[in-house]
């Protein structure tokens, strides 16, 4: 079985709770043989939590081909996927609504990448610190901000 560990990130400078921004985000793929791919791209009038998702979003369709045949680990600092990862097939059986009753926010980014989800037979999520001593974190957060 292959390996993949994705690290991902986003970055939206002025980004506030209201005020939307042009963003850009990164993935980097080491695969087990020790290769290194970089990606970047950019959502205009959008939020941090966004970029942080389609980065995510963007490396499991570029690993769409390898999905059944890989063990694939997601690392991110974003604590937004993590966290509310777990909450999806709630929100499903509840029409996309939290448990206020409120609609999820972003409902388009977290439908895509429930579809991707059952497309890989290994997929994980960990949370990783971010600006910590990973080096892939610590590079992908540069990508992503440089971008």
């Amino acid at each position: 079985m292959k390996y993949y560990t994705v690290y991902t990130d986003g970055s939206c400078p002025g980004n506030k709770k209201v005020n939307k921004c042009s963003g850009h985000y990164a993935y980097l793929i080491v695969e087990d043989g020790g290769i290194i791919y970089e990606f970047v791209g950019e959502e205009n009038d959008t939020t941090n939590n966004r970029v942080e998702m389609l980065a995510v979003i963007s490396a499991l369709i570029y690993l769409l081909p390898q999905s059944q045949i890989s063990e694939i680990i997601i690392m991110t600092d974003s604590t937004y996927i993590t966290e509310n990862w777990e909450f999806v097939e709630s929100w499903k059986k509840h029409g996309w609504k939290r448990a206020n009753r409120k609609p999820v926010l972003n409902v388009d980014l977290w439908k895509r990448l429930d579809e991707l989800y059952p497309k890989f037979v290994n997929l994980h999520f960990q949370w990783v610190r971010g600006h910590g001593n990973n080096k892939y974190n610590i590079r992908v957060d540069y990508l992503a901000r440089q971008a």
